[in-house]
């Protein structure tokens, strides 16, 4: 889109000689002074100027009883199609559009284009991420990008910055691990290597002479990594700075015995503990040592480790495997109450996740299965591929979802709701297909409607039906108002040849007849046609839920979209023969 204040300005010329165009087409209903005032050439027109031409038309489909929304819907549907044609997700503009006054749709139209250059600048930035280009994450944002979701472009700004803070954390591996192909630090293996530059190894070789050797620990190890990958070396000293400090725990607990051993024990214990290496080992003798100077007492070692296991129990978590290592060698012990610990830590990050940021649409059965894994920090690498295999479910989902929606705005019809619904992810999957279904039912009756109905309704040459058969040929595309639109369809029909078989009543009237000869009592449907008083709303709605089997999902969803709390009790007797298995053999 080029240079975003310029795109801007030349769409807006763009709007401006679209209503220019539409005031034309209404020349003669404006007197002729006030028209030359209007078409005017203006080279760089105003918000008031587009406002000015858009309140005018408004005003003449309102004269003529037409809706004026559709004057904005005609406006942007030029723009709203060229970015349809470039893959771009528009459904939020096309309900904008249909929804909100211009100042509101302009302001909207303007975050999407904003949105567009945010989203050009965040691949940019996510490309220079130092991170295998393979990461599912990585792989998750990038796939946000090229989705072209210009309205959702802060959402994968954030999306970035925690993907970024996970890097830096080493967090990464929380969602994306298999508990190995990692290095002593924690570092995944890789395949090509970028080497640290002379001036960086000095400034690291000065950072650990300052902050461990001068203090007496052993550093070969940490030194020896900045002869490799300069990627690793963030968590090798992240690594050893945790094991610095886990060495500096075990020295407080020699102080405090120090006078009950002999010194050259305590100066040999010492010595071991400058390097982080020992640790283990270093544990399991200070377990011996605590032993001897007090076996029942409550500040030791072991002692600690029962008090955690007992911490563990009372926030439900499995144990079983902790207190076996219970009776195992310190050091033993302590490696593995370490890596539970961490996985359970990390675990509240998960749980997080889980309520705030889950991506994939909600399933019981599912959300169980993870809870229970939630359960056992030992499970850490099977709950991380359940969730990976949750959201790579959804994603697929997802697609299939967005080529249908895809496939019913090519026929002509407006399916919004159907991507607001899949793209919440407290919706089920079953609810959701439901809605497809739904729309999928309802847009194969406006084609019959559109191709059959109306060129028929039209043959009948009834002027004064010319209007509605135009509102309804107007606003066909828009699947939502399928029953407002059959609701028009019959009055026209019985205006124009009551009671003929092949109107839509009729035809509807012969299905529950069909359906009576099955054993169904479709009485009470049948006796909602003949009373007009407040509109066929009624009928329409019961002939809708008598397509779709008894207490399935896609009734539970029509309930949501027609916004009716309960069913009528006509459709719920009827419903219970489940009319759906007897209408498809109904010819």
């Amino acid at each position: 889109m080029g240079d975003n204040t310029s795109y801007k300005k030349a769409i807006s010329i763009k709007r401006y000689n679209v209503m220019i165009g539409l005031i034309k087409r209404h020349k003669d209903k404006i007197p002729e002074f006030m028209f030359e005032s209007l078409v005017a050439a203006k080279p760089e027109p105003s918000f008031d100027d587009l406002n000015t031409l858009v309140y005018k038309v408004q005003q003449i489909e309102v004269a003529a009883e037409k809706n004026p929304q559709n004057v904005l819907m005609e406006l942007f549907a030029p723009e709203i199609n060229e970015l349809k044609s470039r893959k771009f997700v528009v459904w939020q503009l096309q309900k904008a559009v249909k929804e909100k006054e211009l100042p509101v749709i302009i302001e909207i139209f303007d975050r999407f284009y904003d949105g567009f250059a945010k989203l050009k600048s965040l691949k940019e930035k996510l490309e220079k991420i130092e991170i295998d280009h393979e990461n599912p994450r990585y792989k998750e944002i990038l796939n946000k990008i090229s989705k072209k979701d210009c309205m959702n472009a802060d959402a994968v700004e954030e999306d970035i910055k925690d993907f970024e803070q996970m890097i830096r954390t080493g967090e990464i591996f929380l969602f994306y691990s298999d508990g190995k192909a990692k290095d002593e630090w924690g570092n995944p293996e890789r395949k090509d290597c970028k080497p640290i530059a002379d001036m960086a190894k000095q400034m690291f070789l000065k950072k650990i002479k300052e902050d461990f050797s001068s203090k007496g620990y052993v550093t070969k190890k940490l030194e020896k990594v900045l002869d490799g990958d300069i990627r690793n070396v963030g968590r090798a000293f992240w690594g050893f700075e945790m094991m610095v400090a886990k060495v500096d725990k075990l020295e407080a607990r020699l102080k405090r015995h120090s006078r009950s051993m002999k010194p050259e024990e305590a100066a040999a214990f010492e010595k071991m503990l400058k390097d982080p290496d020992n640790y283990y080992i270093a544990v399991t003798k200070m377990g011996e040592l605590e032993a001897k100077l007090d076996p029942s007492g409550d500040s030791t070692l072991i002692a600690f480790y029962r008090r955690m296991v007992e911490n563990y129990q009372k926030q439900g978590m499995v144990t079983t495997e902790l207190e076996k290592y219970l009776k195992k060698p310190l050091g033993e012990a302590a490696k593995f109450f370490e890596t539970y610990d961490e996985n359970f830590r990390k675990y509240y990050r998960i749980s997080n996740y889980m309520e705030k940021k889950r991506c994939f649409h909600f399933d019981e059965k599912k959300i169980a299965e993870i809870n229970a894994l939630l359960n056992d920090p030992l499970k850490r690498y099977e709950l991380e591929a359940r969730i990976v295999a949750c959201e790579s479910e959804a994603a697929d989902f997802t697609q299939r979802c967005e080529q249908s929606a895809a496939k019913m705005e090519e026929l002509g019809f407006e399916v919004n709701y159907l991507y607001e619904l899949y793209e919440d992810y407290s919706q089920t999957t079953a609810d959701i297909k439901a809605a497809f279904n739904i729309y999928a039912s309802r847009i194969k009756k406006m084609i019959a409607i559109r191709d059959k109905a109306l060129p028929r309704l039209r043959s009948f040459n009834v002027k004064e039906l010319e209007f509605v058969i135009d509102n309804i040929r107007d606003s066909i595309g828009e699947t939502a108002n399928y029953p407002k639109i059959v609701e028009q369809l019959i009055k026209a029909e019985e205006a124009a040849k009551k009671g003929d078989e092949q109107n839509y009543t009729g035809y509807h009237k012969r299905r529950l007849e069909y359906l009576k000869s099955k054993g169904v009592n479709t009485e009470p449907i049948l006796r909602m046609a003949n009373y007009d008083m407040f509109g066929y709303a009624g009928f329409i709605n019961a002939c809708e839920f008598i397509e779709f089997k008894n207490r399935s999902a896609e009734i539970k969803m029509l309930l949501k979209i027609l916004n009716i709390s309960i069913l009528p009790p006509e459709v719920a007797a009827v419903l219970q023969s489940n009319p759906a298995e007897l209408l498809v053999n109904f010819k």
